[in-house]
């Protein structure tokens, strides 16, 4: 069993990074589901898709690279864990979420998010993950 599901999908699409995997599978629930169209739109993953197999749903993640075989994610740092949870307003989003090429991932009252979004909104929420 997994305590932190959303640490697990960041490091699994990471360390698939590393070891030059075409893709990588996680077991699916609307908070991952939520993350991954985050980061396809972002640019992060090529894509995904939900699969059942088993009567168990999973999620087929495909890693994206550039042309010279380097992993679109250089890096991932969980923010909110299971035991140490992390909120910030609108206001901080620019403060904790420094340089260009990074996405912060936020779940808010609108569901999850980008930072952009979130503060193009006036959201602010969970904290979960900083990805660049």
């Amino acid at each position: 069993m997994v305590n932190d599901p959303i640490g697990d999908l960041l490091v699994r699409i990471k360390n698939g990074g590393s070891a030059k995997k075409a893709e990588i599978r996680v077991s699916c629930s609307r908070m991952k589901e939520a993350i991954l169209k985050i980061l396809s739109g972002a640019g992060y993953v090529a894509g995904y898709e939900l699969r059942e197999k088993s009567g168990r749903k999973e999620l087929v993640v495909k890693l994206k690279y550039d042309s010279h075989s380097v992993h679109a994610i250089k890096g991932v740092k969980r923010m909110s864990t299971p035991g140490c949870h992390i909120y910030i307003s609108s206001s901080e989003i620019n403060q904790r979420i420094r340089g260009r090429d990074k996405l912060g991932i936020i779940s808010t009252s609108h569901g999850v998010v980008s930072h952009y979004e979130a503060k193009k909104q006036g959201l602010g929420g969970k904290f979960l993950a900083i990805i660049w």
